[in-house]
């Protein structure tokens, strides 16, 4: 049997030294460390670590830590030697807001001491990443690493980054956790989001481009935390401007595409949270703007367009050319993850436009008054034109994965979602080549819905399906199409879904317990993709009434009749109720 290398002689050093780490004096204890560091016995070796540690006691650095700076100094350096240890340092996470404010302390300092701060770092970063994250959010930790941050970013970048990844570690917790309450989302933006985005809109070097995950990081545990009332109430801040003001500076510099696509996902993810007004509006600002150079009103949005349009089209291209020479009709993932926030720009800078135009509109007929409009009238062209352009990039896309049989591939979803907002905003760019797409839409919509029952595409293009619906020839390529039947399959879907819970009832107009309170009937019907659906099965039947005497309509007057017994159960009188239902049948079929 090996000998083991601990003798008699040195576990009673160890014993001796341990007697002096229980003493009941401070005193005792510097004198068991001193011993400590003089024996053969190494705080490497993590049964001693542990050992010692359970001697000392967690109690023993925290009175360092509040005691004089010499206490503190010599604290700071002995405990990043015990935090190494993951099972010590979770029984030292009551130190952590004794070095929050030793470091916030050091920070206000007139003069700084780098090798001090330094060890408090050292101490921070083991802290951390060994805390639960309500711990974290409890003390003042993110407000305190971001002051200190503001304060070395320029003098002293080493200290900066390693605090940089310290908010970066906590952002990643945080993406798990749901807080209690809303206040600790608006404390986020004020300990956050304001103190670094005057640096982000300032700066001139690549501390800007560090700045870019960091934000998109914070924005995204915002809208997981906000709903969305509580989203885009920025009128009174001035942070959302001055994250656009950085974002416009890169987007319009010479950079390598990783860099400019990092500033496209921060402008996404600040469309999300804010509303795609951040893009347009001049906030009504209660707090002095920092001096920056600011970016006229209007301007920003067309740089990012013209730019994400540009980077669309590049990217379908290739996408294009890969569906082309694959012929497949399984669903397939894109190899590029920036596609989804491009067309997530793009649709949403389509709602920002189709505002501005109607705007444009009404002052042109004196509606309204004070030139209201955001976004220059020459602007606004330019943007229609280059959202024409995309149309057109969209309808050859498509083109070819129909071609190519592709039905689920999430970029081709993607663009058919789009083209959709697009055509149910802006009829005048409605062209053969979208009428020719109807029937691969509709096909795409059906596939997307038997791979996953829990998504309905089709709502997506019901409202451009209610546009084509206003002219006869255009109503005449729906009927050839077969969209009443898509959108009637999805209607009764969406009644089945409604009526499920009473379905045991009998439909015999005496059972009230058949019918759904009052509130949730009219909820129901008043939902736009159900009024969407109705109106649109009703333009295709006046124009053709032969359809309505095929199987899927006539299967589907059992339940679309208890549906309409369900709402004039809720909402009527008994006797009116039979005579409601059957005159709503016969108009329907």
């Amino acid at each position: 049997m090996a000998e083991n290398p601990r003798t008699e002689q040195t576990l009673a050093q160890l014993s001796s030294i341990l007697e002096l780490l229980k003493g009941p004096s401070d005193e005792q204890r510097f004198a068991g460390l001193l011993l400590l560091t003089k024996s053969s016995f190494s705080l490497d070796d993590k049964v001693v670590l542990r050992t010692v540690f359970d001697a000392i006691g967690a109690a023993f650095f925290h009175r360092l830590l509040r005691s004089a700076s010499a206490y503190q100094s010599l604290a700071l350096n002995i405990l990043p030697t015990f935090l190494v240890d993951d099972s010590v340092a979770v029984q030292l996470q009551s130190l952590l807001q004794d070095v929050l404010e030793l470091m916030d302390q050091e920070c206000s300092q007139t003069t700084f001491d780098a090798s001090n701060f330094d060890n408090l770092l050292n101490c921070l970063q083991a802290l951390v990443r060994c805390a639960e994250v309500h711990h974290l959010l409890s003390n003042p930790t993110l407000e305190v690493l971001v002051k200190a941050w503001v304060k070395l970013v320029d003098t002293y970048p080493d200290m900066a980054s390693k605090l940089l990844s310290l908010v970066d570690f906590i952002l990643k917790q945080c993406k798990s956790y749901q807080p209690r309450t809303h206040l600790v989302a608006a404390n986020f933006e004020k300990t956050l989001l304001a103190p670094l985005s005057p640096v982000f809109a300032k700066v001139q070097t690549l501390v800007k481009f560090d700045l870019l995950p960091i934000l998109s990081r914070a924005l995204q545990v915002l809208s997981n935390w906000t709903s969305e009332k509580q989203q885009g109430a920025m009128s009174n801040a001035s942070w959302p401007l001055l994250i656009r003001q950085g974002v416009h500076d890169i987007l319009q510099s010479k950079l390598d595409p990783s860099r400019r696509d990092l500033a496209l996902f921060l402008a996404d993810e600040m469309l999300k949270y804010c509303g795609p007004g951040w893009a347009t509006e001049k906030y009504d600002l209660q707090e002095p703007l920092p001096a920056v150079e600011g970016v006229e009103r209007g301007t920003f949005i067309v740089v990012l367009v013209n730019l994400v349009r540009v980077d669309l089209r590049v990217k379908l291209e290739q996408i294009a050319h890969d569906l082309a020479s694959t012929i497949s009709t399984t669903a397939q993932k894109s190899s590029e993850p920036m596609v989804g926030v491009l067309f997530d720009i793009l649709e949403r800078a389509t709602q920002t436009l189709c505002i501005e135009s109607e705007r444009l509109v009404e002052e042109s007929e004196g509606i309204v008054q004070n030139n209201v409009r955001l976004i220059s009238s020459s602007d606004l062209l330019l943007l229609r034109d280059g959202f024409v352009s995309t149309m057109q990039t969209l309808c050859e896309f498509l083109t070819i994965a129909r071609d190519s049989g592709i039905l689920t591939h999430p970029v081709v979803m993607a663009s058919v979602r789009l083209l959709s907002v697009w055509v149910a905003e802006d009829t005048e760019t409605i062209t053969s080549s979208i009428y020719n797409l109807i029937p691969y839409i509709l096909e795409v919509c059906d596939a997307s819905h038997h791979s996953n029952p829990a998504l309905e595409p089709l709502e997506f293009v019901l409202p451009a399906l209610a546009q084509f619906t206003t002219d006869f020839n255009t109503r005449e390529t729906l009927v050839s199409a077969s969209s009443h039947v898509h959108v009637l399959s999805y209607l009764m879907r969406q009644i089945q879904r409604f009526i499920s819970p009473f379905s045991s009832h009998s439909t015999q107009t005496s059972d009230r317990g058949a019918a759904p309170p009052v509130q949730e009937v009219k909820d129901f019907v008043n939902q736009h993709s159900i009024k969407l659906s109705i109106e649109i099965l009703l333009c295709i039947c006046a124009s053709n009434g032969n359809i309505c005497n095929n199987a899927t309509f006539l299967n589907a007057v059992p339940t679309i009749a208890r549906c309409l017994f369900l709402v004039s159960a809720a909402t009527m009188p008994s006797e009116e109720q039979v005579t409601f239902v059957n005159e709503s049948v016969q108009f329907f079929f």
